[in-house]
């Protein structure tokens, strides 16, 4: 899937997404716990990284306007059980 979004970093490991949905502009606001991704093995992974990984694997499953307002991190870890596993698979080969 091509990257059809951008990521602005807002400060304080936050981050708005900015992408399109059949022509209609989307904002999804992500936020990344720094102590969550220490107990992933990833705490040495840029943050916007992690939050591209993050978009790419939540767009495999819904559209970007599907997405919740605001999405953190471990939320979508505990919605999907192969999210940290992949994640992590993901940063092992790059």
């Amino acid at each position: 899937m091509s990257r059809n979004w951008t990521v602005e970093d807002l400060g304080s490991h936050t981050y708005l997404v900015h992408g399109t949905e059949h022509g209609d502009r989307v904002d999804v606001t992500v936020g990344l716990d720094p102590a969550f991704l220490e107990s992933l093995g990833l705490s040495g992974v840029a943050d916007e990284q992690i939050v591209n990984a993050t978009v790419s694997f939540l767009l495999e499953h819904q559209r970007l306007d599907e997405l919740p307002a605001e999405v953190e991190i471990e939320v979508v870890a505990a919605a999907y059980d192969d999210f940290p596993e992949r994640l992590r698979a993901h940063f092992s080969r790059t």
